[in-house]
């Protein structure tokens, strides 16, 4: 088949794209259940436009989705990619081993899931993301998250200046807030692991029986919550309460139940 345009006024669906072909859609066409797959050395491609829309394409090994639009239920499979560019919008895309997910900035990626050995980055916006076992998200400098929740062997990675907000952190998964990135609400589950380095920020994170928060030496942190059974490290970190900070001793010490002290 040759390239492919989708032009305004049309809906075009059940198109394959192969070996270097190319799909285009422009602004008010519409894509349905799109196949894009390609070669190391004819990589496939279909291109969304702003004003168009894309639903159902399944992105094969070297084939990239470019959405500058809408999209809706992608599925990356391993080697593939989605490029999120501009004011792009996309929901339920689905990454499987070896996908990516890249939200640049400015565009908006909403309950995504990324699964076992895939990838998703963040410059942009996200929000109720699922981070399966083995998945990861980076949230790079600019990049917001809000909801996400990590599972098991799940990981969240917050660079300076990115920001999450509500994060759950489940039995196995692991979020690790970097030096300049900011945390808000949330919650460690029992088994979870949540780090908040030096020069980082978490405020209103609540730790159950068996989750663990570490604040690094350097860090700041307002209003944790740890239940009986919680393990939150503070070592040296500064953690206020209304403004002040703890006692030397907290300041000190290896755990610092933070719980106790709002």
């Amino acid at each position: 088949m040759a390239n492919v345009v989708v032009s305004s006024g049309v809906v075009s669906s059940g198109i394959v794209l192969t070996s270097g072909q190319h799909g285009t859609v422009l602004r008010g066409g519409v894509a349905e259940d799109f196949q894009v797959s390609g070669t190391v050395y004819q990589p496939s491609y279909v291109a969304v436009y702003v004003g168009g829309v894309a639903s159902g394409t399944v992105v094969d090994a070297y084939a990239t989705l470019t959405d500058r639009g809408m999209t809706a239920n992608t599925v990356v499979n391993s080697s593939g990619v989605e490029r999120m560019i501009g004011d792009a919008i996309a929901s339920g895309t689905y990454v499987n081993s070896g996908g990516e997910l890249l939200v640049g900035s400015g565009a908006t990626a909403i309950g995504s899931v990324i699964e076992n050995g895939a990838f998703d980055a963040v410059s942009g916006t996200a929000s109720d993301t699922v981070i399966a076992s083995g998945g990861t998200e980076y949230v790079e400098s600019g990049g917001k998250t809000f909801g996400t929740s990590v599972g098991d062997s799940g990981l969240e990675t917050v660079a300076s200046g990115g920001a999450i907000s509500g994060v759950m952190v489940a039995s196995g998964g692991t979020a690790l807030i970097g030096s300049g990135a900011v945390a808000v609400g949330g919650t460690v589950a029992s088994g979870g692991f949540e780090r908040v380095s030096a020069g980082a920020s978490a405020s209103d994170i609540s730790v159950a029986s068996g989750g663990i928060l570490v604040l690094a030496p350097g860090a700041t942190a307002q209003g944790i919550v740890s239940a009986a059974g919680a393990e939150v490290y503070s070592s040296s970190a500064v953690i206020l309460t209304s403004g002040n900070e703890f006692s030397e001793r907290d300041r000190r010490g290896g755990l610092g139940r933070c719980g106790d002290r709002q």
